[in-house]
């Protein structure tokens, strides 16, 4: 019984620290994003243009970004409230800013377990921004679902 316990530990960690990397995109392969080589651009134009991120990667990163919206998608009230009250005043950011981060927060966490579920699929995230922490001032807006990426 300790063995299964210890195996299903290890896979939860191993799951989780391969979602973290994913989510952070700072690095591929060890390597920083900055040093990487150059591509050409489209016909001859000189540019950089990032290598196209692998199945594994695309994966990874819907299913960090599904459980990171799941369990943040209750900043969405807050977040609403103090944006709603910067941009009007602090009886509509109390008011209407409450409702509206209620339904952000509805949205945001049902798009989360909506990647969770779909994970497989490499699709385009279905909340702008991607995660709360990301643009804080801009407000939630949705995109079209199932967009699969390039």
């Amino acid at each position: 019984m300790l063995s299964r316990e210890i195996k299903i530990g290890a896979i939860a960690l191993t799951l989780l620290w391969s979602c973290s990397n994913a989510v952070s995109g700072s690095e591929r392969y060890g390597e920083p994003v900055s040093e990487m080589p150059a591509t050409p651009g489209p016909e001859g134009m000189s540019g950089t243009k990032p290598p196209a991120e692998s199945y594994g990667g695309q994966i990874g990163k819907k299913l960090g970004g599904g459980l990171a919206n799941v369990a943040t998608g209750w900043l969405e009230i807050p977040k609403t409230v103090i944006n709603t009250t910067n941009e009007y005043n602090v009886a509509l950011g109390l008011t209407g800013g409450l409702f509206k981060g209620i339904l952000h927060m509805m949205g945001r966490t049902a798009a989360g377990a909506l990647d969770l579920i779909t994970f497989p699929l490499p699709t385009e995230p279905v909340v702008q921004p991607e995660f709360i922490w990301k643009d804080f001032n801009v407000e939630t807006h949705y995109e079209p679902v199932f967009n699969i990426r390039d």
